[in-house]
Parts: structure tokens; sequence; C-alpha cells
């Protein structure tokens, strides 16, 4: 009985050596100052998905390309399904079978009012009634299929819509997975990633936690000593509120500006937590 417990503290002991591992490390300089090692990454990274399953039609960007908000990006293969939307207009746009219902109901109500008018028999009466109240379900019921015919286009409209990708944020394309020809899947047709803004992600140990807040602003340097690195202000925009109990660290983000693209993201950075 004690196995599956033993095996799963096992599994969550071992994750977290390896995240701990993994994280970037800090380093005490000659100065005695305090560094921190961490990257740059794109502010935003979307990947693009194909929500409905289809064969890639066109493809409108390429690697590199920069893209705005609502680009298109690709298209799917939508004939049928521009077809299912033009059919359910139709039935949406049309109003025969209500305006039928309610012209029944109309010479139903004036029947029975003729009837009543004319003092004709109970049962006769009784069943004037009855259609009238018949008909009125038949309106009723032609309306509410209108209604659903209305639903329906909506949602073709929708799944057509869906099968031309677009971008969310302004960016540059980073990877197009996906040719003309080929069937999309549950991985994303194209990567776009936003670099005008690099964040910079670092893990210190839990000695600094509480002594850095959102909103300070440090210096960061890019960039190994044979990569020739180079400083540049860095604002902190993120403190978890906890320490990672396996490593003793948390995690902090900084963020830089970059909208003149000069800094790629994916370098490597150092934060000298003593410097001014």
């Amino acid at each position: 009985m004690m196995r599956p417990i033993v095996s799963a503290f096992l599994l969550l002991t071992c994750a977290a050596m390896v995240a701990a591992q993994s994280a970037p490390s800090s380093r005490v300089a000659a100065t005695g100052d305090l560094v921190l090692s961490g990257q740059t990454v794109p502010v935003a990274k979307i990947e693009v998905p194909a929500s409905v399953r289809g064969i890639v039609a066109e493809l409108n960007v390429k690697e590199g390309q920069p893209v705005k908000k609502g680009d298109q990006l690709a298209r799917l293969d939508d004939e049928l399904q521009r077809q299912k939307v033009e059919s359910e207009r139709l039935d949406a746009d049309s109003t025969l079978e209500v305006e039928d219902a309610q012209n029944q109901l109309k010479s139903a109500q004036a029947e029975y009012e003729k009837f009543k008018a004319s003092r004709a028999a109970p049962i006769e009466l009784s069943q004037k009634e009855a259609d009238v109240k018949h008909k009125e379900l038949t309106v009723k019921a032609a309306q509410e299929k209108a209604a659903q015919s209305k639903i329906h286009l909506r949602e073709e409209t929708i799944t057509l819509e869906r099968m031309t990708l677009r971008s969310t944020i302004d960016g540059s394309v980073l990877r197009v997975n996906k040719q003309v020809g080929e069937m999309t899947d549950e991985n994303p047709v194209i990567v776009v990633v936003q670099t005008s803004k690099l964040n910079a992600i670092f893990y210190p140990p839990k000695e600094l936690f509480g002594k850095i807040a959102v909103g300070d602003k440090v210096t960061l340097t890019l960039g190994k000593k044979s990569d020739t690195p180079v400083d540049v202000p860095a604002v902190v925009v993120a403190v978890d509120p906890i320490i990672d109990p396996a490593s003793q660290i948390f995690r902090v983000k900084l963020e830089l500006d970059n909208a003149q693209g000069k800094l790629p993201a994916g370098i490597d950075a150092s934060w000298n937590f003593g410097r001014k």
C-alpha cells in the first residue's frame, strides 16, 4: 500500500531537483557583490493553432516577417464551410414559415370569433378554440425554429472565421510550421513573438526575498565577456510571492525596452545586485 506514495514522493523530489539544477545560477563577484544570472525572452510569444482541422490553402507570411495585430497569417481551405454559411443564411433570412403560421393563426382566430358571434353549438365553438390554440403553438414553433436558424448561422460563421488565422499581437513571425497543402494538427501553424520589449528572468536566493520590489529600476549586463557585453536599463515587473521549498529560490521578471530591435531574445543576462 505504501509503494504508490513512495513512488509519488520520489517523482516530486526528482522534479524539484531538476528544476533547481535548471534554474539560472548566482555567484559572488570579486567586489563581493552578488551577481545573478538569467536570460532574456520575448515579452510575448503567441502560438497560432488551427482550432478547426483542415488543409492549409494560403500562407501569407514568412519567417522573420513583421506583422501587426489582426494581420492574416494563413487561411485553411474553406470552400465547403462557405457553402454551409450560405445555406444557413438562406434559412435564417427566410420568414415564410413564420408568416404562414401567423396567417393561419389569424384565420383560425377569425373563424372562432365568427362562430362565437353566431352562437354556435358549444362543441363546435370548443373545436374552433382548440384550433386557435394549436395555431398559436405552430407560430411559436416557427419562431423558435427561425431563432435556431440564426444561432446555426452564427456558429457556422464563427467556424468560417476561425479558418483564417490572424495575429493577435504586433510582432514578428518566428516559425511557420505548415506549408500549403498540409493538414493541420494539434501543433501551432505559426508562432509569432513580440520583441519590442524583452523580459529577463532571474531566480534569486531566498536571502534577497523582500529586497526586490516591482518598479525597481536596475542595470543589466547582456551577453558574455567574449561577446562584448552591454549594459541596459531594466525595471522589475513581477516578483513571485513564494519561495520554492526545494531550491530555496524565487522568480523575478524584469522588462527591457527594445523598440529599436537591437537586443535579441535568448541571450545571457547578469544582474549585479550590489551595483547602484
